[in-house]
């Protein structure tokens, strides 16, 4: 085996896959790297042990989340958001400008060719080929009859399998055109899969995809295929399409061309049935692209109505889609190529790869850069941890790497933990106004805790870290960001996409999942540690993390014995620091969160609920509710991986009230929180009740003793408190009590009606309180750092119970 072969080896027995399509990246700071679209694999074999930091979602569901939905149920999510996101999307004639080459001689390169080959297609259509072979007088006709003008008396296609020869031979002829020019600036080989209708082997749904495209970026034969599939030399074109190599899908269906008046024009064709199902359905693969494209920024679509094509590019917030391109006229043929022409001459990333992710042939691994204040520093991937695997959001990724030290340092490699995202940022604030920097507010709590033993190890150190920086064929490097992506799109279209910025941060420690807990004291001790740097972190700074979950709490065990240690916080990039300078009016929830794990105050006050006008501000007491849902969602479907698969071969996933939450609509989700939660009986029946208890035998090899219980009742107990100190705290009178309006209604009247309702109204907290405010999450948010504070003494007391019940076991067992 040769040093190259040997090194791919290594590279995927840890887990990373090498994307078969690579090539010399024009350009780029190194010569001793090659760069790749993309896409290290994540390791769907590796232990419950695995590292990582950060989260992955599916729809609104994160990791854990999803491995506790059935594959039906996360279908009908997905068709749920799908739906949604078709109604919401943006349509631009302008779309197809985000693929201009940016250089001027490419451009007017690629307009050069583009009209030649447009010139061929149309003679290809009129005469007949001198090629007489059956397969190409077939594929003659098979062209001939997709771009055949209209007639209202003919149908074009009769079932959707007839188009998928249509599709091979119309693309097949243009890539072939394109790539026989040989420009050295063509940069991208564009073809088309030979499947179709086939099931993706590589997917988590079992959905069919008609017809998909590839980018073979190995043309020159300077770098062998790094893909498992191939067998050495250069990609066979005829490969089998998986999501980790598609580039963009084809969704094609038979449409009724009677609708179509052959004198309007295409591109302002009104969607029709058969074009929003295509549409949806691009939708729903997109999900999976992502999940195994690492470096992939943004995705591509192609719908197929008839003879009408439309673009689809799925950036983090929207769909947006192009008009019509009409294959059945000579304008939209001429369209068609030009559109393909610019993808085969425009730099990678405008193609959505991320080129600062690549294959370094120096050392036989994966690399990517680390920015900060405009400079590159280096890490050497060894693990893929998490891969964004949804369609919308920030597309968190998390890799396990090493770093480089820079030439001439003292520096020693270390282990670092790189997290990349796309963040939300205001177009008016630069990189360091931004309240929610995430970068800023590690280095503002590292350097304030730095001094501080009691939370060593609880909390990220961040190493390095900023906005990634994307160098073009025309050697100038910008911020990477969904403004600069859309450049091309006018003003106001670019307005109505929300603005990110994507965003890489090294940091260190490392730790494990919260679901590798090996016990529910674990758990405790872990979500305990992480919420006293959570109280910390706002108390001494004004900052508040705003995404609680099951993600983004941390276990860290002794490297050496496997001895557990200590929780720890992290993903702070939806944190924000509380200048106290907000109009109230303006501190409205947002959607900031994950469904199961947000409070029931911020998904109201975002749906039709009878909160929604209540303009409550978002306190600290969001946060804390969202502990006690990770508590729920962890004792319902187990703390750790193997209870998981228990619950899940049980077959009771389906049928549990905890499922409510995971809805589709933020109203749904916090009916059913106000429901659960609403009293002490209710919580019980709902959830406690629900609640996977490990079997006798699994509690006979944890427990030496019965006073070592490791049930779920010291849980339970927990929980019982946390949610009498939130919703019906003794401190306060009835009036701030409840999970919704209606119980705080009730609590009125009974106090109005009993005599001795003014010593109820004389609760200690009281007096601090709005005596005209009526509204429970608005009375509580006024005393939000006294409850805080109460739940933390109440976490701190249960983190110390559970430690001595670790330690008798621990003691038992020597």
């Amino acid at each position: 085996m040769d040093s190259s072969a040997s090194s791919r080896k290594r590279a995927r027995d840890e887990g990373i896959d090498c994307n078969p399509q690579a090539t010399p990246n024009k350009g780029r700071r190194s010569e001793t790297h090659t760069s790749s679209l993309g896409v290290p694999r994540i390791n769907l074999t590796s232990n419950s042990t695995t590292e990582t930091p950060f989260k992955k979602r599916s729809g609104h569901m994160q990791g854990h989340i999803a491995q506790c939905a059935p594959v039906d149920y996360l279908l009908k999510e997905r068709k749920g958001e799908a739906k949604i996101a078709v109604s919401e999307s943006i349509v631009t004639h302008k779309l197809l400008e985000v693929v201009k080459p940016r250089k001027r001689t490419i451009v007017n390169k690629a307009r050069n060719l583009s009209t030649r080959v447009a010139a061929s297609l149309e003679t290809y259509i009129s005469s007949r080929s001198a090629d007489n072979s059956a397969s190409e007088v077939l594929r003659q006709e098979c062209v001939r009859t997709f771009c055949a003008p209209h007639n209202k008396n003919v149908t074009r296609f009769v079932k959707e399998a007839e188009m998928y020869p249509a599709i091979d031979a119309l693309f097949g002829y243009i890539s072939e055109n394109i790539c026989t020019s040989e420009d050295e600036d063509l940069r991208n080989d564009i073809s088309v899969f030979g499947q179709s209708d086939f099931l993706v082997s590589d997917g988590d749904t079992r959905l069919r995809i008609d017809k998909a495209l590839r980018i073979d970026f190995d043309q020159s034969g300077e770098l062998e295929d790094k893909g498992a599939e191939t067998k050495g030399g250069n990609a066979d074109r005829s490969m089998t399409a998986t999501y980790r190599n598609i580039f963009a899908v084809i969704e094609a269906k038979v449409d009724d061309e009677a609708k179509i008046d052959g004198g309007a024009n295409p591109e302002d064709i009104a969607d029709n049935k058969e074009r929003v199902d295509a549409t949806r359905q691009l939708y729903l693969y997109t999900h999976n692209i992502y999940f195994r494209q690492h470096a992939r920024r943004f995705a591509w679509g192609f719908t197929v109505c008839g003879s009408v094509f439309q673009v689809c590019l799925f950036t983090h917030d929207v769909m947006v889609r192009s008009g019509g391109i009409d294959v059945a006229t000579q304008r939209g043929r001429k369209e068609l190529v030009e559109l393909l022409t610019n993808m085969s001459f425009c730099d990678r990333d405008q193609l959505g790869y991320d080129p600062t992710i690549f294959f370094s042939e120096t050392n036989g691994r994966w690399e990517m850069d680390v920015f900060e204040d405009d400079r590159a520093r280096r890490c050497t991937v060894t693990k893929v941890l998490l891969a964004a695997d949804r369609a919308f959001g920030r597309h968190t990724r998390c890799f396990h790497c090493k770093t480089i030290p820079e030439s001439g340092s003292d520096e020693e490699s270390k282990d670092v933990l790189v997290k990349d995202a796309w963040a939300h940022r205001r177009r008016d604030l630069g990189e360091h106004e931004d309240a929610r920097d995430e970068a800023a507010l590690l280095r503002v709590i590292s350097d304030g805790f730095r001094n501080d033993s009691s939370l060593a190890n609880k909390y990220p150190n961040l190493w390095a870290g900023g906005t990634v920086q994307q160098i073009g064929s025309d050697n100038n490097a910008y911020d990477d960001s969904t403004d600069h992506i859309f450049a091309a799109l006018d003003r106001d279209i670019l307005d109505e996409i929300p603005h990110r910025v994507h965003k890489r941060l090294a940091m260190e420690p490392l730790g494990e999942p919260l679901r590798t807990a090996k016990v529910v004291d674990e758990t405790i001790i872990a979500v305990a540690d992480a919420m006293m740097v959570y109280m910390a972190a706002w108390q001494r700074h004004n900052i508040r993390h705003r995404d609680i979950s099951t993600s983004n709490i941390l276990i860290r065990r002794d490297p050496t014995t496997g001895e557990f240690l200590n929780g720890a916080l992290i993903d702070f990039d939806c944190a924000v620091k509380d200048t106290g300078n907000e109009p109230r009016t303006d501190q409205r929830p947002n959607m900031t969160g994950t469904y199961p794990f947000m409070s029931i105050n911020c998904l109201a006050a975002s749906s039709d609920s009878d909160l929604r006008d209540s303009c409550v501000p978002r306190t600290i007491l969001d946060d804390w509710e969202s502990v006690l849902y990770v508590f729920s969602w962890l004792g319902t479907f187990g703390i750790n991986d193997d209870d998981s698969e228990a619950v899940k071969n049980n077959g009771r996933r389906g049928e549990l009230p905890i499922n409510e939450w995971r809805a589709s609509s933020a109203e749904k989700a916090a009916n059913s929180k106000m429901d659960h939660l609403a009293s002490k009986a209710t919580f019980n029946r709902n959830i406690l009740k629900r609640f996977y208890e490990p079997s006798q035998l699994q509690l006979s090899l944890l427990e030496p003793s019965p006073s070592t219980s490791v049930s779920h009742e010291s849980l339970k107990q927990l929980m019982l408190v946390m949610r009498k100190t939130l919703f019906e705290n003794k401190n306060m009178s009835k009036l701030g009590w409840g999970t919704n309006l209606d119980t705080s209604s009730d609590a009125l009247i009974e106090e109005s009606s009993d005599e001795s309702s003014a010593k109820v109204l004389k609760a200690c907290w009281d007096a601090h309180l709005d005596p005209n405010d009526r509204n429970p999450y608005s009375r509580r948010a006024q005393v939000a750092d006294r409850i805080g504070n109460a739940l933390l003494d109440v976490m701190i007391a249960a983190r110390t119970e559970a430690s001595d019940r670790i330690e008798i076991r621990k003691a038992a067992s020597e």
